[in-house]
């Protein structure tokens, strides 16, 4: 059992001189004294202590330029700001008079984003330089792949950290993620107190957000590993290239290494030609250097076969569904990659019996099943039916719960709908996390990739209802596969977000205690 922390409340960094971190930072002009203290460093002007630097980032919703003077109220030794915003906003705020009237150091340069990434890392005293690292980027399979390795590691009687879509953790201490990749100040701050703990390397699931958004920038991991790419994110990458380039990055900018990618996905080409250091790739194909084939996929797990030269593994895992043997394979590679002996990867392998929210079983006392699973992109909701059908009986049916989030990707909509009539004997389409989006044009959008003559299907908004409503339906013998929120202890309505648990409603549907 994992204790709970807050990602911010980090224990507390010796003081700093502004000189002491941003040797390495391009500044285009700096006012104020260099040697400033410095405590603490944040984006968000809420947070500002005295002492600490406030980095203005232009966001996607908030441009953190506005609160620059609030920042300085609230004692700000150095404000750190975009040099194209100070031109146009806030040169006349930040006149030489009022900046040495507040003890101010104003510190201009090109991307704050940058700036900011290169700061917390020398604040923290560059903690992930003194570990081994893996980075795992990929629309779908990261996170199981973290945990994979996450238990790898530790069998080789090693301390590992990982950094991930669920939760941040070491030592026994995790804390709730918000962002799959976090903000280069909390970034930092969650590796200096993983090397504090003795870890010995650390995992971490990369976004494309991440990476466009320079939250990584300058750092580099030893292992780097592409799962696969498929639709999502288009909202903010607009094209599927966009996506593919940034998910490139990883291996172009960030691995030291060994890039270990997919060959069996139609975008491995991409990231091969974009790879730096040594270059392993891993699939069905003989022609991977890794090559993985299922010989056995039973209801309760996998045995698959790895293959590498003349040598060959056999694994075992208790995880379901072929895609979990990509990301067997794609853990087992990265393990050998970092040195790892091959019976501690199978022991590691072997040990992990589930993770949170992906294709996680349940069957209550009168044997009604259901499934809860993250799958929120049309390939992983295809995937995950698949797999839920080869473990019906031919005579039950397959009951599907889903909906797509808000704010999001509108294209993937309709798809996922058709994915959904086809793959499904019964389908109750309800709310994911709508956010500010009308949840009737969402439903609507949905609704318009259904096959003309597809019947079997209801709409429920309120989610809890919809979940309850499959499960009183179902018989035993049955699946109900309630997809897309996984692991997510929360529902995102307008700008409320309340509790919320899949695997709890299910539980309490089925009679699980």
């Amino acid at each position: 059992m994992f204790n709970q922390l807050n990602p911010k409340m980090h224990d507390p960094m010796a003081p700093k001189r502004l000189s002491d971190i941003i040797s390495d930072v391009p500044v285009v002009q700096l006012f104020g004294p260099v040697d400033a203290s410095v405590q603490g460093i944040t984006t968000d002007s809420r947070e500002v202590k005295p002492g600490w630097v406030f980095v203005a980032l232009d966001g996607e919703h908030v441009d953190g330029h506005k609160f620059v003077n609030k920042a300085i109220e609230s004692g700000a030794s150095v404000v750190v700001i975009q040099e194209a915003q100070y031109e146009k906003s806030l040169k006349e705020l930040l006149t030489p008079s009022y900046v040495q009237h507040n003890g101010t150091t104003v510190v201009i340069v090109r991307s704050t984003r940058i700036a900011c990434a290169i700061l917390s890392d020398r604040f923290y005293d560059s903690p992930a330089q003194e570990m081994r690292s893996v980075g795992i980027t990929g629309t779908n399979g990261k996170t199981t792949v973290s945990y994979l390795l996450e238990s790898i590691i530790a069998h080789a009687g090693l301390k590992p950290g990982v950094i991930g879509t669920i939760e941040y953790r070491s030592a026994g201490k995790a804390t709730p993620a918000k962002y799959t990749t976090p903000a280069p100040e909390i970034l930092h701050g969650v590796l200096r107190d993983m090397k504090r703990d003795n870890c010995d390397a650390f995992i971490m699931e990369v976004s494309s957000h991440a990476l466009s958004l320079d939250r990584i920038y300058g750092m580099t991991f030893d292992v780097s590993i592409f799962t696969n790419l498929t639709q999502d994110h288009l909202d903010f990458h607009g094209t599927m290239d966009d996506y593919a380039y940034c998910k490139a990055r990883l291996f172009s900018d960030h691995t030291a290494q060994v890039s270990i990618i997919n060959n069996d996905d139609p975008y491995a080409s991409v990231m091969l030609r974009r790879a730096n250091g040594r270059k392993w790739t891993y699939g069905t194909s003989n022609d991977c250097d890794y090559t993985m084939s299922v010989v056995s996929n039973p209801s309760n797990g996998l045995i698959v076969e790895i293959t590498h030269k003349d040598e060959t593994d056999t694994v075992s895992s208790e995880l379901q569904g072929f895609f979990n043997a990509y990301n067997i394979t794609a853990a087992y590679t990265g393990a050998l990659a970092l040195g790892i002996e091959r019976e501690a990867i199978i022991q590691g392998i072997r040990a992990i019996q589930n993770v949170p929210g992906r294709f996680e079983l349940y069957e209550g006392p009168d044997g009604k099943r259901a499934i809860v699973d993250y799958a929120h992109t049309p390939d992983a909701l295809k995937n995950v039916l698949q797999e839920a059908r080869k473990i019906i009986p031919d005579n039950r049916n397959l009951i599907l719960v889903f909906g797509c989030g808000g704010d999001r990707d509108i294209d993937k909509r309709p798809k996922m709908g058709k994915i959904a009539a086809e793959g499904s004997d019964t389908v109750i389409v309800t709310n994911d996390n709508p956010r500010t989006e009308n949840p009737e044009e969402i439903v609507a959008q949905i609704l318009a990739g259904i096959p003309e003559g597809y019947s079997n299907i209801s709409v429920i908004y309120d989610r809890e209802a919809a979940i309850h409503t499959a499960i009183e339906k179902s018989q035993p013998g049955d699946i109900v596969l309630v997809a897309g929120k996984g692991h997510e202890e929360y529902q995102v309505i307008g700008h409320l977000r309340r509790q919320f648990s899949d695997s709890s409603i299910v539980k309490d549907a089925l009679g699980i205690t």
